[in-house]
């Protein structure tokens, strides 16, 4: 389950072209399927650290998904047992470590 700040809708939006269900939808999906920031390797995981200082109070998890970063707050288990996540922001990953994030998400997607 994830909820989505206005800002978060709102950089969705100018950066995706999304609107608020396919954001919610898309959010929903990088909160399940993205990479964890421990599962990131090499000038990636060396710039998404970077990044975290950034977001260190505002969000605890970081998540790629395709070619972008999103930035979850808030994020734990609700009563059923279901893991929850409030997304904060997300942009995308400068041109130099996109082929680095797609191999590792093609490798994860591979491994499952």
């Amino acid at each position: 389950m994830v909820c989505i700040t206005d800002h978060a809708i709102k950089r969705l939006k100018q950066r995706m072209g999304l609107g608020h269900r396919a954001a919610l939808k898309m959010a929903e999906t990088a909160f399940k399927k993205g990479l964890n920031h421990s599962e990131t390797r090499g000038s990636l995981n060396k710039y998404i650290s970077a990044q975290a200082l950034e977001y260190q109070k505002k969000g605890n998890c970081i998540k790629v998904y395709g070619e972008m970063v999103y930035i979850f707050g808030s994020t734990g288990k609700t009563e059923t047992g279901e893991d929850f996540g409030v997304l904060i922001t997300a942009w995308y990953i400068p041109n130099e470590y996109k082929n680095n994030a797609l191999k590792l998400q093609k490798r994860k997607k591979n491994a499952a």
